[in-house]
């Protein structure tokens, strides 16, 4: 016997996807365009932009490098904060840290602070580098920033914690520590407090 076909309306044009899923774009957290940012902070070779006449164009060129090698894919690089990027290089702290011979950046650590609780400290440092008297922790943030106190409040306890990990590691004192907010393209130097 024959079973009676079964009769199925079609699909209303609003009832389809107005693109199959492999071809819908990827909309970009603001944690992922930090994370492209401190990407490109680490990865852009320094001694290009050492002496370039034009600190924006160099950065502009040698991210576009990467692109070719494929660190950064064509979507990443359209999302990419270049001018910030640009001008904390273009920034007296920028520039401090340009003409320093020893620089390290995206430094990842464990240490063991108290060895009768076993704390352990654990962390990335956007990057440091080296003056005459002492090392010079920075910070790089993308927050959108409308209060500068309790900004720089928000990652004291942090930096803090950083410059006595990176002391203790190296032996060497930190004379400075600094937010750089990219999105404001402005430095906050942080105090050192005691806790």
């Amino acid at each position: 016997k024959r079973v009676p076909e079964e009769i199925v309306s079609p699909l209303r044009l609003s009832e389809l996807p107005a693109r199959p899923n492999f071809m819908e774009e990827k909309q970009l957290t603001g944690a992922d365009r930090g994370t492209l940012v401190h990407r490109a902070l680490s990865l852009i070779p320094l001694q290009t932009l050492r002496g370039a006449e034009s600190l924006p164009r160099a950065v502009h060129q040698a991210v576009h490098e990467l692109v070719e090698r494929g660190v950064f894919s064509g979507e990443e690089l359209m999302a990419l904060n270049l001018r910030g990027v640009a001008g904390f290089y273009e920034s007296e702290l920028g520039q401090r840290l340009l003409r320093s011979d020893l620089v390290r950046r995206e430094w990842s650590f464990n240490l063991l602070m108290d060895d009768r609780r076993g704390t352990l400290l654990q962390g990335v440092i956007d990057c440091v580098f080296m003056e005459a008297d002492g090392w010079v922790l920075v910070d790089y943030k993308t927050d959108r920033i409308i209060d500068e106190e309790a900004f720089c409040e928000r990652y004291r306890m942090q930096l803090n914690w950083y410059g006595r990990a990176l002391e203790r590691i190296t032996g060497k004192p930190v004379k400075e520590m600094w937010l750089y907010a990219i999105r404001k393209g402005k430095a906050y130097i942080v105090e050192r407090t005691d806790t």
